[in-house]
């Protein structure tokens, strides 16, 4: 949970607006993370263990500290990730490895090699790693608080859908997911898909966008589409597939309850005033719609 959750939490503490944190999640989408930044993130050592250890090292400054977590040259890059690795143990090597392509080590790398400092980032992360609820959790309740009466829908699956779906959509996308909490009340003009489940836990998830955006999406999730707004449909709607099927199967084997799956509805937003959880991704920003009427 927490490795996808660092970007929400920068956004819930207003430490970046949303247009710096729009260009930080380009960035990021580009960026090969250091085994210093993914062992610093996930605690694995400390920044001073770190830094004692690159002190017996011949090509450190110890006077730029921080430039031992910064980005560097692939060649000059391996020399670093060499030290960290001779630390770790070979479990931990092994998860670092894996882990590189995780999003919000990609986000952190981007912060530190914009940082004049590692203090403020070292504040930043003790924050994030204090925090008792999940700042997907945060942002929803935010978010949930502010529905009409007449469109709420319950509260507890809302919010599984909501965690599940921003790891789902960061793992599928490679990129770091961020909610927004304010309700978009748009009538814009939108095209998407959306998927019914029916059972103990009735709710509809779906997802909306301008039709550019739609592309995005759909050709960022299934790299082989064409320019086609019927084949942006049926990826959308894949991708929807997927997930809810997941969540189904999860919540069947943690509950022991059995939701049945609709096939996704897709089309053009036919609802006016629907009330959307923003997503800002690496390509723009689109609607995540989790309510209990049918929108397309």
């Amino acid at each position: 949970m927490k490795c996808h959750d660092f970007g929400q939490f920068l956004f819930n503490s207003s430490v970046f607006d949303a247009e710096k944190l729009s260009k930080i999640i380009s960035a990021a989408k580009k960026i090969q993370p250091t085994f210093s930044t993914a062992a610093i993130f996930f605690r694995l050592v400390s920044v001073n263990e770190l830094i004692e250890i690159f002190a017996e090292t011949n090509f450190f400054d110890e006077k730029n500290s921080v430039e031992i977590f910064r980005s560097h040259s692939p060649e000059i890059q391996k020399k670093y990730d060499e030290v960290v690795q001779e630390f770790l143990n070979p479990r931990n090597v092994k998860d670092i490895k894996e882990s590189l392509a995780d999003p919000s080590v990609k986000f952190a790398q981007v912060l530190l090699d914009e940082a004049e400092d590692f203090s403020q980032f070292e504040k930043v992360l003790e924050d994030f790693y204090k925090g008792e609820i999940s700042p997907v959790e945060k942002i929803f309740a935010d978010w949930y608080d502010t529905l009409p009466s007449e469109v709420n829908f319950d509260y507890p699956p809302g919010l599984e859908v909501a965690k599940d779906f921003h790891e789902f959509l960061s793992d599928s996308l490679e990129t770091t997911i961020i909610f927004s909490s304010t309700p978009a009340e748009t009538n814009e003009n939108l095209f998407g898909a959306s998927v019914k489940i029916l059972g103990a836990i009735p709710i509809i998830i779906g997802v909306a966008a301008e039709k550019n955006i739609l592309h995005e999406l759909a050709s960022s999730y299934d790299k082989f589409i064409t320019e086609d707004i019927d084949e942006d449909f049926d990826s959308v709607a894949e991708m929807l597939n997927v997930f809810t099927g997941n969540f189904t199967v999860k919540v069947a084997s943690q509950l022991g309850i059995e939701e049945d799956i609709f096939p996704p509805l897709v089309g053009q937003l036919k609802k006016e005033d629907v009330y959307f959880l923003n997503v800002m991704c690496d390509f723009g920003n689109f609607y995540l719609y989790i309510g209990k009427e049918e929108i397309f």
